[in-house]
């Protein structure tokens, strides 16, 4: 994950490991919040990534109980034949997962913000019990519905991460900064015209919903401009008086197998095709400046 990275290391983030215990207590807590939520294992599985859930799993045996069985192999060889007999392995995998979610800001800082990149987990956090919370104010409800728009206009485009696309998105965050700016202004335009959804879990679906009738339309346009200034080229330029003589009189030339063509005619000819080449990039040229979707229009020029 850091090789594939690396390109945008140092600008876009910072390594940092968050230090979170993962002891058979810790195990334990895990499954006093599945509980608190009403849920049983079963309900919470679909809910998780499996492969960091295996991480986590590992991480309790192979570093919490060995140094808590003093480093010992053959005590911590028998702790996983008791464990795994104990328990199902979906259980155990569940709970694992979870001890992220014993972090601090769920039970002591309950207003912190945090970025989900598990939306799934949505269905999980709105079943716990919320105790001492307080309505968030309208900003902060704007900031997460158009960190949404932006999440999903631009994840089809970018997402699964791989290293060309790192590689581009560090070049993107270094000269596009002004279309980065206009996409995240309009995704917060968009938030303003979504009402709040009752629950969290309702969220994306509710702006894929908007996405589509109001968004989609406008990105296809403009990712078809290239299409469009061509055939506008190709109309202007032949609805042009000049240029028709001069490739009748070509055509006639070549048919009575003589040349007669004027350095007039073929001088008025070249300038309406220089002329309709330059009104038809001055046409792209303004829309893509005016569009607040032309970072799309990049992505999809590099992809």
């Amino acid at each position: 994950m850091i090789r594939t990275l690396n390109p945008l290391k140092g600008t876009a983030f910072n390594i940092a490991w968050l230090a979170y215990p993962a002891t058979t207590q810790a195990l334990d807590d895990s499954a006093t919040l599945v509980t608190s939520a009403g849920m049983s294992f079963d309900d919470v599985a679909p809910l998780i990534d499996f492969n960091n859930a295996s991480g986590e799993l590992i991480r309790h045996i192979m570093l919490e109980k060995y140094l808590e069985l003093g480093e010992d192999v053959s005590a911590l060889f028998d702790y996983c034949s008791e464990l795994f007999e104990r328990e199902p392995l979906q259980a155990l995998l569940v709970k694992a997962y979870l001890l992220r979610m014993r972090l601090p800001f769920l039970h002591q800082n309950a207003s912190a913000p945090i970025l989900l990149t598990n939306q799934r987990l949505l269905q999980f956090l709105d079943a716990l019990p919320a105790e001492g919370t307080t309505k968030q104010d309208s900003d902060t409800t704007l900031d997460v519905i158009s960190w949404e728009f932006f999440r999903q206009i631009l994840s089809p485009r970018l997402d699964p991460i791989d290293e060309p696309r790192a590689e581009l998105l560090a070049s993107l965050r270094e000269t596009h900064t002004e279309q980065i700016e206009r996409l995240r202004t309009k995704c917060f335009q968009l938030a303003e015209q979504v009402s709040e959804p009752s629950t969290l879990s309702m969220l994306p679906d509710q702006v894929e919903r908007f996405i589509r009738t109001h968004v989609e339309r406008e990105v296809a346009e403009l990712l078809d401009l290239n299409h469009q200034a061509l055939e506008a080229f190709f109309c202007s330029l032949f609805a042009d008086k000049a240029t028709w003589t001069f490739t009748l009189a070509s055509i006639g030339s070549l048919l009575a197998g003589q040349v007669y063509i004027t350095a007039g005619a073929a001088i008025a000819a070249l300038s309406s095709v220089g002329a309709s080449a330059f009104k038809a990039a001055a046409d792209r040229h303004q829309r893509l400046k005016r569009s607040d979707y032309a970072l799309i229009y990049a992505i999809a020029r590099h992809a």
